[in-house]
């Protein structure tokens, strides 16, 4: 295994030095909204919220038992939930994350690769939940402001 095949994501930048989601991504999301129908944004953020929390948990323990399969599909699911959000920093850990573990999905268990493996997915979850509180907390200074995210 070579150190390319661990190295870390790289930073993805936030968009303006700040932010950390997409105002292109929440747009494209409200152009669905419906008038007359409860605010979609609210019930797609409130969702994230919700769900990212448990996917983390049900991933860091996907990490501790070694199993690959299991942590591929978690990592695509919050890539994927990110992405949709504009979240680009969260999305490129958690891709990252995912192309580790895709790769070795033939195999029974992450534990029986080099330690150094399972140490730097280890490190990036623990990255992917800073930043998920990080945009929590963006998203909340946001409706505090008074203004959208």
């Amino acid at each position: 295994m070579t150190q390319d095949s661990i190295s870390s994501p790289m930073d993805a930048p936030m968009l303006d030095g700040r932010l950390r989601l997409d105002p292109k991504a929440l747009d494209n999301i409200r152009s669905f909204q419906l008038h007359g129908e409860s605010d979609l944004l609210d019930q797609i953020l409130l969702l994230f919220i919700e769900q990212v929390p448990l996917r983390l948990t049900e991933l860091q323990a996907a990490c501790a038992a070694g199993n690959g399969p299991v942590m591929a599909g978690l990592a695509h699911n919050l890539r994927g939930s990110a992405a949709n959000l504009g979240a680009h920093r969260m999305e490129t850990i958690a891709a990252w994350i995912e192309r580790q573990t895709y790769r070795r999905e033939g195999e029974s268990a992450l534990g029986a690769l080099a330690p150094a493996l399972l140490q730097a997915l280890e490190k990036q979850i623990g990255e992917l939940q800073k930043e998920f509180e990080q945009v929590k907390l963006e998203l909340g200074r946001a409706k505090l402001g008074g203004r959208r995210p």
